[in-house]
């Protein structure tokens, strides 16, 4: 893919996501890019900054916490703006990833939770669980086990369970009993 202009946009989203399944992040991130600017130029705002999600994303897997804060930022606003509450939970939760990695604990913790605030209220069990796990693990890397625990707790509820989570759970329940507290 030397050419990018040779390329629709949505070839080189393939392209992106093709590298990134490959675990190649910085080629991911690159036809990501490029598949952003293709479809700005084509005046699909939408797709752009959904491009720019993707990126961020490739970015981080690839190390880059900067780049990938970059890439992401304006668009929790632009999602923001056209009312479109999914995708930008979605870019609250890219956002915080990337402000975790460059150690921004408190900016991250915020974007987590806004990001779980329009995913509760959009009903996404799924991605609010996902959400809810990143903030156990950002709560844990804050020193701050009993938020953890809760989070960990919300995660596991209103979804169905591997076995792995259903030990989890009975876990979560035994030490709920010797707080005194019913989960």
């Amino acid at each position: 893919m030397s050419d990018n202009a040779t390329f629709s946009p949505q070839e080189l989203a393939r392209a992106g996501e093709e590298a990134y399944r490959n675990e190649d992040y910085a080629a991911a991130a690159e036809r990501f890019a490029a598949a952003e600017a293709a479809y700005r130029a084509q005046g699909d705002l939408l797709m752009a900054a959904e491009m720019a999600n993707n990126r961020s994303v490739a970015l981080l897997q690839a190390g880059d916490a900067q780049g990938a804060y970059e890439a992401v930022a304006p668009t929790v606003e632009f999602f923001a703006q056209r009312g479109d509450r999914r995708r930008q939970a979605l870019a609250l939760g890219n956002r915080a990833a990337a402000l975790e990695a460059l150690g921004r604990l408190k900016d991250a913790e915020k974007d987590y939770l806004a990001s779980e605030a329009i995913l509760h209220a959009l009903d996404d069990t799924e991605l609010l669980a996902a959400v809810r796990q990143q903030l156990a693990a950002l709560h844990l890397r804050m020193r701050r086990p009993a938020d953890a625990l809760i989070d960990t707790s919300i995660a596991l509820q209103g979804r169905p369970l591997t076995l792995r989570e259903k030990i989890l759970r009975f876990l979560l329940r035994i030490v709920y009993r010797l707080l005194g507290r019913p989960l």
